[in-house]
């Protein structure tokens, strides 16, 4: 994470390299990603690069965990206006950002971060989320009466599931994409919502009388 020196940088300067970072991993994998191209963008040294951040990862991860932010603030504020219904929320989520996501703004960003982290970045962003985003928040905003899960530890293992899931599908389709195979916006929303039905309505087919 930043240092104590970059958080002292006039807010400009901040937003000056933030921007510039969040440009080169848009165009290119982390791996592909260069602090020669972001510091010249952001009017900074070499020297000042590395009294802001350790490297280029922690750099990045500082960027993901922005983005990260502004979605699960966009994300609570969907759930408390669906009056806690956690899937209920979680579609109507899918479809105000699934643009976003794929084809809009943000997509060369995502489809790099789906597609170009190894298991040890992926594992370093997570604890990253987890430390600075703790659940608190959303475990009180849930309505419980909806689902069979009563206490916060269960109820953070159901959104890790469901959070899990739905990124293994859009990473599916990002790599797909990348192969140029035919796999369009209408079947990822589909495949997205089927993810969901299975987990709140469950999988194994009712018999009569059962």
């Amino acid at each position: 994470m930043p240092t104590s020196t970059f958080f002292n940088l006039a807010e400009a300067k901040k937003q000056r390299l933030l921007t510039a970072a969040h440009a080169e991993f848009s165009r290119v994998p982390l791996h592909e990603a260069s602090i020669n191209r972001i510091i010249q963008q952001a009017k900074i040294s070499r020297g000042s690069f590395y009294q802001y951040f350790t490297d280029k990862m922690d750099l990045f991860g500082y960027d993901f965990i922005q983005v990260h932010k502004r979605q699960q603030d966009d994300f609570y504020q969907t759930l408390i206006a669906v009056k806690g219904d956690l899937f209920l929320a979680i579609r109507t989520f899918i479809d105000k950002n699934l643009i976003d996501f794929t084809s809009g703004s943000e997509n060369a960003y995502f489809r790099n971060v789906f597609l170009s982290l190894s298991f040890t970045e992926s594992q370093r962003l997570r604890k990253l989320i987890r430390n600075k985003h703790p659940h608190e928040q959303i475990n009180e905003l849930i309505d419980r009466t909806k689902i069979r899960v009563t206490d916060d530890e269960s109820l953070q293992q159901l959104v890790h599931l469901i959070t899990s899931a739905c990124f293994q599908t859009i990473g599916r389709y990002c790599q797909k994409n990348a192969q140029k195979e035919q796999f369009d916006l209408k079947t990822l929303r589909q495949d997205l919502l089927r993810v969901l039905d299975w987990l709140e309505n469950g999988i194994v087919r009712k018999t009569e009388g059962a």
